[in-house]
């Protein structure tokens, strides 16, 4: 596999992103159809089309029962699932509509895609990690490795600062908020200690403002 064709992913909650290593091994993110460097993580199982991203998340005033978002906090939740035209939909299956469609927009800029990095949160148990890795499966994707988010934000930035030693990182998105302790050392990183919240994030505060008001 050539370096150009080493790909991240990240799948998040409310906002996805991929990205490539360029020539001077950085990562860099790929901007997709749209040319924005995110993605909304939302499907909109349109009675004209299946939507994903802006457009599904800009169109989804118009048909709210056939749009779902947020998917990724039930993905250890093996009972969800999300119905429209008599379908129902897993948590790992919505996610990899998501997967696919990054992907898509990416190769179109580089070339074909088939192996892929993905990060999670750290606190992921086991089998929102396998769910993670059969939506990438369903995709098409041939996932070589779960990261911890937190892994590859510390892998990141000793690689740029040459950080050694103990760090905390915190990671606040759209969905999750977690804080992991770490222990760096070189390109070696080594969790100590993780956790996290899989229900306070972007969204909770936004919701929480739009009650106040």
């Amino acid at each position: 596999m050539s370096q150009k064709n080493i790909i991240g992913i990240d799948l998040g909650t409310t906002m996805s992103a991929i990205a490539k290593l360029n020539d001077l091994g950085t990562p860099e993110i790929i901007p997709n159809s749209d040319g924005e460097r995110i993605m909304p993580s939302v499907i909109n199982f349109s009675q004209n089309s299946l939507l994903i991203g802006a457009e599904a998340k800009n169109s989804a005033a118009d048909e709210p029962s056939r749009v779902v978002k947020e998917f990724k906090r039930e993905m250890h939740n093996s009972e969800y699932r999300f119905s429209v035209d008599g379908k129902d939909y897993a948590a790992h299956e919505l996610s990899s509509m998501i997967l696919r469609k990054l992907v898509q927009d990416a190769s179109q800029k580089i070339g074909p895609i088939e192996q892929v990095v993905i990060t999670v949160p750290a606190y992921f148990k086991e089998n929102q990690r396998n769910a993670t890795m059969e939506a990438g499966k369903l995709a098409g994707l041939d996932v070589i490795a779960i990261i911890n988010e937190p892994t590859a934000a510390a892998l990141f930035y000793a690689k740029e600062s040459n950080i050694q030693g103990k760090g905390i990182v915190y990671d606040l998105g759209g969905g999750t908020f977690d804080i992991t302790l770490t222990q760096t050392d070189g390109n070696n990183i080594k969790i100590l200690g993780s956790e996290g919240d899989s229900k306070l994030g972007g969204v909770d505060f936004d919701k929480i403002i739009f009650d106040i008001m």
